[in-house]
């Protein structure tokens, strides 16, 4: 519970508790993905749920001229395929 936490009210006034909402509150807006790049450079690219993991590479292949062959994005440890969206990934 909240109290275990050390939170004894709420400022909200909200019954039932605090109302937590995590990022922008819609699934399906755009966001801003960073990308870290093997030279460590970091770049961000806009992105929304539909966007395919092979829409992606090609535009870090454009952007940073980084062959699309060779490039590998990952989530954590795991590799992201190619027909992926970044809502199914």
């Amino acid at each position: 519970t909240l109290f275990e936490y050390g939170i004894e009210a709420d400022p909200s006034g909200c019954p039932g508790g605090p109302v937590v909402e995590m990022g922008g509150g819609d699934p399906w807006a755009p966001f801003q993905l960073r990308v870290q790049l093997p030279s460590g450079r970091a770049m961000e690219e806009p992105v929304v749920a539909d966007t395919t993991v092979a829409q992606l590479k090609a535009r870090i292949t454009t952007e940073a001229g980084i062959p699309y062959l060779t490039l590998k994005l990952y989530a954590g440890a795991t590799q992201l395929r190619d027909a992926c969206t970044m809502a199914e990934c």
